[in-house]
């Protein structure tokens, strides 16, 4: 049990940090910059993970959060830049009526 609720740490976090580039993304209008710089923390949170002894558990964890806090926001960043820059297609076509 002590397992789980761990893990349930690191994706709280998660959910806060996706909460919070999703506002301030949109309210700058720039998903581009936030895609970059969780690129860079979650670089930095694999270096971690594969270059540390698998008998430092507590630097792993350490890694896990911080790779864990990236991915929710670059994942839910790159769905919503995408759908938000392919647009409208139906302009280009004539209507039918």
């Amino acid at each position: 049990m002590a397992c789980a609720a761990d893990a349930r740490a690191a994706y709280v976090l998660c959910f806060i940090t996706t909460l919070t580039t999703a506002y301030f993304s949109d309210k700058y209008k720039r998903r581009g910059f936030f895609l970059m710089g969780w690129s860079v923390v979650i670089c930095i949170g694999y270096a971690i993970l594969l270059g540390v002894p698998v008998n430092k558990p507590g630097v792993q964890y350490f890694a896990i959060f911080i790779s864990t806090m990236a991915a929710g926001p670059l994942i839910a960043t790159t769905i919503s830049w995408t759908a938000n820059t392919w647009g409208n297609h139906c302009e280009c076509y004539p209507r039918r009526m």
